[in-house]
């Protein structure tokens, strides 16, 4: 596969988001790169060869490697990466940057879709393998007291003693927002965790450019990531990925804003059936539009934040947000 460069685009380089789902699987869903997501998933499983711990990911055999334009190019395709390991257990990974609100029983479905996608016909229960899902997340699943709980796994277990029925099905909930305030609290999530997630959030900070040093793994993932943003073509892809991401946003953000003025115009049609005063009546509807003006507006801030979060170039974000570059600089102090 050819690949064009440009000397002079190279030299004003910015990397892509690792956390966009098709940046996400280029670097740990290439089979040529296996050792990249072998230290990615030691690391969220606490495995290490450092420790006394025996359990130890050698190997991994992709089974959705392919990632063409067409996927690209479908806002709704899931660009997930499924992974067999050396003991034979199946790990579905997947990065998300935006909150659908339905994180929890989708990584549930999943789990048990490919739990059950084991077995053949006359096939023996026995032979069911362990399977896993991660989800890496750029947005909090777990609102609570401990903000520095960045990681997070779950199984089945007796509500009452706690005593665990299986180990073979098994979700993981990583939440990137949470980093911060982990790394501050000198968080339990083992370093070299750590160190991913940070080359996740900002993969050209200080403190990656030493963890390249010190993991050679996440120094090959760093150079690919710096290919694929040399690369024009990739770009492309990518920057039609997140276009789709986005126009997707706009219309959540649309069917809420309409949702709400229906519910608003229904409301205003019960209150003049129960005979509100003409009075009360016009404070109400002032109220309302004031109401709807400002919830656009926030709406409108959100999606710009959502934007600038991904790395989209400012000029595009004000097409899209029809707000111009210098009231965005100067809202979100750029």
């Amino acid at each position: 596969m050819s690949h064009s460069y440009d000397t002079e685009f190279t030299e004003q380089l910015t990397l892509l988001n690792p956390q966009m789902d098709f940046v996400f699987k280029s670097i740990f869903g290439d089979s040529k790169h296996p050792d990249v997501l072998i230290s990615l998933l030691n690391s969220i499983f606490g495995y290490s060869k450092n420790t006394n711990n025996t359990k130890h990911i050698t190997k991994v055999t992709l089974e959705n490697p392919e990632l063409t334009p067409d996927t690209i190019g479908d806002k709704n395709s899931i660009l997930d990466i499924r992974a067999t390991t050396n003991d034979n257990e199946i790990i579905n990974i997947e990065m998300q940057i935006k909150n659908e609100y339905n994180m929890r029983q989708r990584s549930m479905y999943y789990l048990s879709k490919i739990f059950s996608g084991q077995l053949v016909k006359r096939a023996n229960y026995k032979d069911l393998k362990r399977c896993v899902v991660i989800c890496i997340l750029n947005f909090n699943l777990f609102e609570d007291t401990d903000k520095s709980r960045v990681h997070r796994y779950f199984r089945f277990l007796d509500m009452d003693t706690h005593q665990e029925l299986s180990s073979l099905m098994e979700i993981h909930y990583i939440e990137l927002p949470k980093l911060i305030d982990s790394l501050q609290q000198n968080s339990k999530d083992n370093a070299l965790l750590l160190k991913w997630l940070l080359f996740l959030t900002n993969p050209e900070s200080e403190v990656v450019s030493m963890a390249k040093n010190e993991v050679p793994e996440i120094k090959e993932a760093s150079e690919i990531l710096e290919m694929l943003s040399k690369d024009k073509e990739k770009r492309r892809l990518y920057e039609m990925r997140q276009m789709g991401q986005m126009n997707e946003i706009t219309n959540i953000e649309g069917a809420r804003e309409e949702g709400f003025q229906l519910g608003v115009e229904q409301g205003i049609e019960k209150g003049i059936e129960k005979g509100i005063e003409k009075g009360i009546e016009k404070g109400i509807e002032k109220g309302i539009e004031q109401g709807i003006e400002r919830g656009v507006q926030q709406a409108t801030l959100d999606i710009i934040q959502r934007m600038l979060d991904a790395k989209t170039d400012i000029n595009f974000t004000s097409e899209i947000s029809k707000i111009s570059v210098e009231e965005i600089k100067k809202l979100f102090n750029i």
